[in-house]
């Protein structure tokens, strides 16, 4: 399964404006849940995790993170993306002691183990390229972003 399937135009959100990581938690799930992909206990579950897994990463030019949570808050997969106007903090999933400004969220909505770490697995051989990552952090609307993606899933199927 290519997870970049997963990542729907409605759950794209360009240059969002907030101050923390729990912000931009609320913001995503409820975009989650209005789509209907997960239950009401999702965002405890990511925030609960995030608190004892984080998931900042320190890529060459930007921060990315992967929150998600455990597979029985979600009822439908998904993907949600968000590009962030002004870096969020986060722990480095690499160091607990160490901060993240992260510009980058793939919030992942998943309800099959296999389909977790294959979409890991798809995930980090995309934030690897700084070009495909630039790309996206420099879309301005729901538009080019979800276009970014798209050739982001292009790229990921030529490998």
């Amino acid at each position: 399964m290519e997870i970049l399937e997963l990542v729907k135009k409605k759950l794209v959100f360009p240059n969002i404006r907030v101050d923390t990581h729990e912000e931009l938690f609320r913001f995503m799930f409820t975009a989650l849940q209005d789509a209907g992909c997960v239950k009401q206990t999702f965002l405890q579950g990511v925030l609960d995790r995030e608190a004892h897994f984080p998931t900042g990463l320190k890529l060459t030019q930007f921060g990315c993170a992967l929150p998600h949570t455990d597979l029985e808050h979600v009822i439908t997969p998904a993907i949600a993306v968000a590009t962030l106007k002004e870096p969020v903090l986060f722990k480095s999933m690499e160091d607990l002691k160490t901060i993240v400004p992260v510009n980058l969220v793939f919030m992942l909505a998943l309800n099959k183990p296999e389909d977790q770490l294959l979409a890991l697995k798809q995930l980090a051989s995309i934030i690897q390229n700084d070009a495909l990552i630039k790309k996206l952090i420099d879309a301005n609307d729901q538009e080019s972003l979800f276009s970014a993606i798209l050739e982001v899933k292009k790229f990921n199927s030529n490998k």
